[in-house]
Formats: structure tokens, C-alpha cells, sequence
């Protein structure tokens, strides 16, 4: 740039020529001072896109982690429904077997008061009861 002494040299062209330098200087300048500015702001928006995603990524895998606390409470609740009915049912089972004890005691006993011989009414009988028994029991405990 000129100092003030070389300015006052100068001829009225020649300081229009620095005058139209300058401005188009000036417009340079000031076009660049703007794109650096909206670029400020694209990189600010981008920041800020940026937390967003940040925060939306920290709100999905809040969301995961209920769903996954809900899956897990699920499955125990399943799990000890499903082990709590099995005893039911091993239960339910034993007190059939019980049941059908009792009451083959009590045909025996029954049979013997009147005088009933079952082997004589029919032959075989009481073992042909007490293996029907015995495969029922065994395929029972097959079973789960």
C-alpha cells in the first residue's frame, strides 16, 4: 500500500486506479469474509447435527436397554411359570400313581373280604394289573 506521501504525488487517474483496486480489494474481501462465514455456519450446524445424532444414538440405545431389561424379565417370569407347572404336574402324577396304589390295595382287599380269589375269577390278573402299572410308571418318566 502507499503511504501519504506517495498518495499526494499521484495524479487524479492514477489514484482512481487505487481507488478501483482498493474497492476491488474490498469486494474480494468482503465476498470471502462471507463464504467464511456461511461456512462458520455449515461447520455450526454440523456441530450441532452432530450432538443431535449423539443425543438420538444415546435416547435408541436407552430404548434398547429397556427392551432388553423387558425381554430378560420375560424370559424369568416364563422360565419359573414353566418350572412352577412342572411340579405341578410331577405332583399331579405321583398323586395318581399314589391313588392307583390305594386303590389296586383296596381291590385286593375288597376281593379277599368276600372271598373273591382274583387268580381264580381270573387268572392272572393282579399281574397282569401290576405290569400295567409298571409300564405306565416307566413311560411316564420318559417323559419330561
Amino acid at each position: 500500500m502507499l503511504n501519504q506521501k506517495e498518495l499526494h504525488r499521484l495524479r487524479r487517474e492514477e489514484l482512481l486506479q487505487v481507488l478501483l483496486e482498493i474497492q476491488g480489494e474490498n469486494e474480494s474481501l468482503t465476498q470471502e469474509n462471507r463464504r467464511l462465514q456461511e461456512a462458520l455456519a455449515s461447520r455450526t450446524l454440523q456441530v450441532e447435527k452432530a450432538g443431535s445424532l449423539a443425543e438420538a444414538a444415546l435416547q435408541v440405545t436407552e430404548v434398547v436397554a429397556r427392551a432388553q431389561e423387558a425381554a430378560d424379565l420375560y424370559l424369568e417370569n416364563t422360565r419359573r411359570l414353566c418350572e412352577q407347572r412342572q411340579a405341578q404336574s410331577q405332583e399331579a402324577l405321583e398323586s395318581t400313581r399314589r391313588r392307583c396304589a390305594r386303590l389296586l390295595r383296596r381291590t385286593r382287599e375288597l376281593c379277599l373280604e368276600t372271598g373273591w380269589e382274583p387268580e381264580v375269577l381270573l387268572p392272572g390278573l393282579p399281574d397282569r394289573i401290576a405290569a400295567m402299572f409298571e409300564e405306565e410308571w416307566a413311560s411316564s418318566e420318559e417323559q419330561p
